[in-house]
């Protein structure tokens, strides 16, 4: 029983470090975009 308790609290510290460390990188990738808006999308010109 200690051991499941054990793998649980691993689990958790590894999702909560998967979202930290996903949230870090979006946050970073956004800051380094020029002139970023949030929901501003170009639908009509295609990608150059």
């Amino acid at each position: 029983m200690k051991l499941l308790r054990l793998y649980k609290k691993i689990i958790k510290w590894v999702f909560w470090a998967t979202i930290a460390l996903i949230v870090i990188i979006t946050a970073h990738a956004i800051y380094e975009t020029d002139n970023w808006k949030f929901f501003d999308m170009d639908l009509n010109t295609p990608d150059q």
